[in-house]
């Protein structure tokens, strides 16, 4: 039987497609897999680096903050924030630095201490946008980011930082105050009169009166805890008075006061709360005021009635002040260069008044001898005042400042005439101050 000869060609094309098939079948799960996985590793350096520019722009954002509490004296606001850029860049070199520096500096000035020369940070900004992508060599460890470059080489757009104040050992200021008052005063009649041998009884009025005073202080500090305070001030005072000439007959009247104030204060203030958000001082000093009072009156049937009145205190005072900042520190965080805080201030007063009163009848008789009567009364009392102020601070360095209060202020006087009783006086209104301060 003969043998059919084999098909060598067909045979060949069935195998190389058969090969074909199993190579589909076997290497494109495999090629699509690491397609996959290749775009995965291109993605996952991405997201590693965006978060570590968000956590860099974070801590510059922190590090920035830091600088400018610290250049406005908050150094525990400033400590919080170089606490915060080592929670963004845990083991930063700059961060670690100025921590270390606020604590040394905190630790001076609750001490008293000669504080410890402090870095400032550079100035910081927020990175650009478009910022490179960081060689993250793994998701758990970002890579180090570059030290923030110095003021000369960063971005023209972001502006350079004040420089943090000096330290300086003088203060100067001066202001000038303002005070429209309302209230009562105390007034003598009779006590010319029954020193003249006339049958009058000693009296003493309270009438109502308006008042304005304005006057300036000048101060002076060798080391910013001890102050000397000097302060001049003028008050003008007017109001009807009924004069009482016995039987029930009470003569209206008009008066006017002048009197001028004469104060030199020592003032101490806590070092270990400057640049705190609570600050307080302690002052005592004295008082010399003087006072010149003119009350006329047209008496129906006797003719004019006139007294003149000049009264002398010499003054003992004790008093306190209190200032909470508002901003910056209320709110975490700085304004600049303005600066918004709350004051109250209380003071208390002993003291002596000399008084020399003369009442004349002009037309009653011209030739009568009317005496002056001169007396002493003990007086005390305390003022009350209560403010805010708003200070701005000029130039890079801040040393010069301007500032501004408004608020009330309330007088109120207790005065004991010997023989007759005590009596009280009351003195309240509206207040504002003006002033600069300069530190060198």
């Amino acid at each position: 039987m003969k043998a059919r000869p084999r098909n060598c060609s067909g045979g060949s094309r069935s195998s190389v497609l058969t090969l074909f098939r199993f190579s589909l079948a076997v290497f494109w799960p495999l090629f699509a897999g690491g397609l996959a996985w290749g775009q995965n590793q291109v993605a996952q350096p991405s997201a590693v680096t965006e978060r570590a520019r968000e956590q860099e722009v974070k801590y510059q954002t922190a590090l920035k903050n830091g600088q400018d509490a610290q250049r406005e004296h908050f150094f525990l606001t400033a400590l919080m924030y170089y606490q915060q850029a080592l929670k963004f860049k845990p083991g930063d070199a700059m961060a670690t630095k100025l921590q270390s520096d606020m604590r040394a500096e905190i630790a001076a000035r609750s001490s008293g201490a000669k504080s410890p020369e402090t870095t400032t940070a550079p100035p910081v900004g927020e990175p650009p946008v478009g910022a490179p992508a960081l060689n993250v060599v793994s998701p758990a460890t970002p890579a180090p980011q570059p030290v923030p470059p110095p003021a000369s080489e960063a971005s023209s757009a972001v502006p350079e930082m004040p420089k943090a104040p000096k330290a300086t050992k003088h203060e100067v200021s001066a202001s000038g105050d303002f005070l429209y008052g309302q209230g009562k005063v105390t007034m003598p009649f009779n006590f010319s009169l029954a020193a003249s041998g006339l049958d009058v009884t000693r009296e003493v009025g309270t009438p109502a009166r308006s008042s304005t005073y304005y006057g300036g202080t000048l101060s002076y500090s060798y080391g910013q805890a001890w102050f000397l305070d000097l302060s001049y001030v003028q008050g003008s005072s007017s109001g009807n008075a009924d004069v009482p000439l016995g039987a029930g007959f009470n003569l209206p009247s008009s008066f006017s006061i002048k009197d001028e104030w004469y104060q030199a204060y020592i003032r101490y203030t806590f070092p270990g709360l400057r640049g705190k958000l609570l600050s307080a001082y302690l002052r005592g000093g004295v008082s010399y005021v003087t006072a010149d009072l003119a009350d006329d009156s047209t008496i129906p049937a006797l003719g004019l009635y006139h007294q003149t009145d000049k009264t002398t205190d010499l003054l003992g005072n004790l008093g306190f002040g209190l200032g909470y900042s508002l901003l910056p520190g209320l709110f975490g965080h700085t304004t600049g260069h303005f600066r918004i805080g709350l004051q109250f201030e209380g003071e208390g007063f002993y003291g002596n008044r000399s008084q020399e009163s003369l009442e004349t009848l002009p037309e009653f008789d011209p030739l009568f001898p009317y005496k002056t009567a001169k007396f002493d009364n003990v007086l005390y009392g305390g003022i009350g005042r209560a403010t805010v102020r708003v200070e701005y601070r000029l130039g890079r360095s801040g040393l010069f400042k301007i500032f501004a209060d408004g608020g009330a202020q309330l007088k109120y006087t207790q005065i004991q005439y010997s023989g007759v009783g005590t009596f009280d006086e009351l003195l309240w209104g509206p207040y504002v101050k003006l002033g600069v301060r300069y530190d060198f």
